[in-house]
This record gives C-alpha cells, structure tokens and sequence, in this order.
C-alpha cells in the first residue's frame, strides 16, 4: 500500500471515530470497491474489534471496552435463518448494553436493506449510517480521476470492472438487485437508473460506491462503465436460485386475492344465470381459452364449458379483470378507476411471480393493501 493510500485509509478512520463519537451507534457499509483500504481502515481505528458473532457468543462483562467497539462481519446476520446462529434480536440486547460502557460500530459488507426487518425495534434501523467516501484526486497512485480510478478497488491497477461490479452487487442483497433489474432494463433507464431508485436503494448504492449525489439526485459513480455494469448485474441475477423472504407471503396473498375475485365473479354470475351462469360468465373467446387450458392440463375428454367444475379458474388474473369491467358485471360494484389502480399495482407483481422473477421491497405491502381493500369492497 502506497503511502496515498495510508493517508487515506488515516482519514476515513477519523472521520468514522469521529462520527461514533457523536452518535454512539454507528453502521458502517464497507464493501467490494473499498476493500484495498478496509485492513488499513481496521489497522488505523486501532480499537477493541470483533465479528458480531463472536461479540454474541461473549460474556457481555468481557466487553467492558473504552472508547469504541467495531463490530465486524454484520453481513453474516443477513440471513439468521441457520440453525444454531445468532439473531439479530441478540445482538440489538447485547449492543444495546455495551452502548452503556462505549460507543459501537458495525461493519458490514451488506447494506442495511438487505438485512431482515425486526418487529418493535431494528438495531440496523436505529444506527447512523457512516458513508466512506470514494478516493480523491491525489489519493491514489492515478493522479487526476479517471476511468473510475475513484473506486479503491480499481485503483490498485485492478481494472477488470465487470468482476469489481459483480462482487458489489452480491453484496447488496436480492431486494436491491430486483430494484436494480427495474430501473436498468424496466424503466430503460440506462445510465440513469440512480433516478428510478428508492431511497434506501440510493443509500445502498451510495455506500457501495456505485452512485454519487449531484445537486437534484443521483449519478452512477462510473458512466464510462456502464455496459460492464450492465453485464455484471444480468450475470449476479442470473445467480440467484434462492427464493426471496417475503415471496412465500406476496404468493399468499395473491392467492387470496385472485381467489376473492373468482368468488365475487361467480357469486354474481350464478344470482344472474343460476345452473347456466359456466356459459354466460365470460365472452366466447374468453371461454373457448380456459375450456382448452383445461382440456391441455385436468380435463383432456370435455368438449364444453358446462363440463368444467368453474371455468374462471382456467383464466389469468388480467382475463378476469376483462370480465370484472365488463357490461356484464359492471366492476362488481367498485369504481372503474379503482379497478385500474389495482391492475396497475397488482398484474406486475403477478407476473413476476408467474415468471419467477424477483420481487421489489414493495411488494408485500402493496399486496397486503388490496387484499384488505378487496376484502372490504367486494
């Protein structure tokens, strides 16, 4: 390490003392780009350090510290779901009363978004987050910035940015990248995906050395980079064979939904057509699809629709949604404009789920929303 570099891993640990000084708590985002610096980072800060596990599994009168207490690896808390690891409710009990003797820092290579959310009061939530800053001109060996030199990663002479950006983008967790996924390719937001991006994206992004601030909102880091950025994050999604957290419930809640729907269709077609409401519920075209979707998977020797057990269950969400603003049924009761919101909000998430695609952070909630608005309008 050149001696640029111990400058400037000397000033980001005052800045981060600095900082645990003022708020007690402190999260720290150290990832991929910055990982030339973190050992000197470490060296410098020169206080009590351990990994969050080995902090959890100490007796906490062993951790009577002055000063400061760096707490590294919080990635490893992304996913408590192992058996025999420690929680994140056991650490949030055991800083909480080391807050008492010193101030914390937790390090981590995973943003704060891509850790679980804790009912009552999240450790993660309650921290103040510390920003490394990218190099400067003058810290690196480079002189002026260029080609993204800012990047501490890339400017040991590791130029190779297609694996720089995958190794940050593991790092950020499947809520991120599904949020990426959008505002690079669903958007068509090219290199200035930054502006479809939430704000604890922007954070993540920001902290990883991906986007920096400009006076409006945000600019990736690397413009130059950006088809190697591109490249990096359809290979890191590509990766991804492990369901999200919440996918169990937004496929639940989905279920429930479409279900309440089928119900409220069928109850209004059977009060209008009684035993013939199978062959008045939809159009001719609508009908003649579910009856041959059915006869491809449960009902290969029917030849019509009276023979299926409820042809509505042959026919996609959006197919129902013709049906439920149709002259027939007039919107169930529920203004036109509601319907259109809930198509609007709802078919998206569907279709990622259809297309085992990954879902945004959003999405639980938007779903647990309408399933209680339709609940109550229907």
């Amino acid at each position: 390490m050149t001696m640029d570099f111990i400058d400037a891993a000397k000033a980001r640990s005052a800045s981060i003392r600095a900082d645990a000084r003022r708020f007690k708590l402190l999260f720290v985002q150290m990832g991929a780009a910055f990982s030339p610096l973190r050992a000197q980072i470490l060296l410098e800060l020169d206080c009590a350090t351990l990994t969050a596990r080995e902090f959890c599994d100490s007796e906490i009168g062993q951790s009577e510290i002055a000063g400061m207490l760096l707490l590294t690896d919080l990635e490893e808390f992304v996913d408590t779901g192992m058996k025999g690891h420690p929680t994140l409710g056991t650490l949030r009990s055991k800083v909480l009363q080391q807050l008492e003797k010193s101030d914390v820092c937790l390090l981590s290579r995973s943003p704060r978004s891509a850790f679980p959310k804790i009912p009552g009061s999240s450790l993660i939530e309650d921290a103040t987050v510390h920003r490394v800053p990218l190099l400067k001109s003058g810290e690196h060996p480079f002189g002026p910035i260029n080609l993204g030199a800012e990047i501490p990663a890339a400017a040991i002479g590791n130029t190779n940015f297609s694996e720089i950006f995958e190794n940050v983008l593991t790092e950020l967790g499947l809520s991120t990248l599904a949020a990426l996924d959008y505002a690079v390719y669903e958007s068509m937001g090219g290199r200035q995906f930054p502006d479809f991006l939430q704000p604890g994206e922007v954070e993540a992004m920001r902290c990883a050395g991906i986007v920096e601030l400009n006076g409006e909102g945000a600019d990736f880091t690397v413009p130059q980079r950006f088809s190697e950025f591109k490249h990096a994050l359809d290979v890191v999604l590509s990766r991804v064979t492990e369901p999200q957290e919440d996918l169990d419930l937004v496929m639940k809640g989905l279920w429930t939904i479409e279900r309440l729907i089928r119900k409220s269709i069928r109850d209004e077609a059977w009060n209008s057509s009684k035993g013939s409401w199978r062959k008045n519920v939809a159009n001719k075209d609508l009908l003649a699809k579910a009856l041959d979707r059915a006869k491809i998977d449960s009902y290969p020797a029917a030849k019509n629709i009276s023979e299926l057990r409820d042809p509505l269950e042959w026919l996609s969400l959006g197919e129902l949604l013709e049906i439920v603003n149709s002259s027939t049924f007039g919107g169930l009761g529920v203004a036109r404009y509601s319907w259109e919101r809930f198509r609007i909000e709802i078919l998206p998430i569907r279709n990622r789920i259809s297309h085992m695609r990954l879902i945004k952070k959003e999405d639980l909630a938007t779903v647990n929303l309408w399933k209680s608005q339709l609940r109550r309008m229907l």
